[in-house]
């Protein structure tokens, strides 16, 4: 698993290093998978299982958290072929207005996809010292997707 090889191999740097922290990509299917795609869903709760089990380890002197993303825009849903043109189809509508219908029909609170920018506002704040005081956390930027308590 690549995040346990590149975790590794910075350890030592990061245990020398004032304030360091590491903040992992998983994703909203790790905390709530659906049928498909469950091998993706399944490595990104090995994901989150190794942000909470590193955090432990490595605290005080390293920060671990994850960012648990939900639907986002990116080349999956807009290359020609991708999901929003497959939701286009399904539903008989542009597909932006597609992607949007499917989002409310899912129960998304903010019935959108998120941005890239969005979901890096929220590691680049992990990552910095405004977050001092904050490891071994699943921050979701999912638009609400995820409706468990835990």
């Amino acid at each position: 698993m690549s995040y346990v090889r590149v975790t590794r191999a910075c350890l030592p740097v990061l245990r020398r290093t004032e304030g360091a922290a590491i903040v992992n990509n998983a994703s909203d299917l790790a905390r709530q998978p659906e049928a498909m795609p469950i091998d993706y869903a399944a490595s990104k709760a090995a994901v989150l299982a190794m942000t909470k089990g590193l955090a432990r380890a490595e605290g005080p002197h390293i920060r671990v958290n994850a960012v648990a993303p939900g639907p986002i825009w990116t080349p999956f849903w807009t290359k020609p072929g991708g999901f929003a043109d497959t939701l286009a189809e399904v539903h008989g509508r542009e597909p932006m207005a597609a992607v949007e219908y499917e989002m409310s029909q899912r129960g998304l609170p903010l019935a959108r996809l998120g941005t890239a920018e969005e979901v890096g506002k929220v590691v680049v704040f992990l990552a910095s010292g405004a977050a001092a005081f904050v490891t071994g956390a699943v921050w979701g930027v999912d638009g609400g997707s995820i409706r468990s308590l835990i």
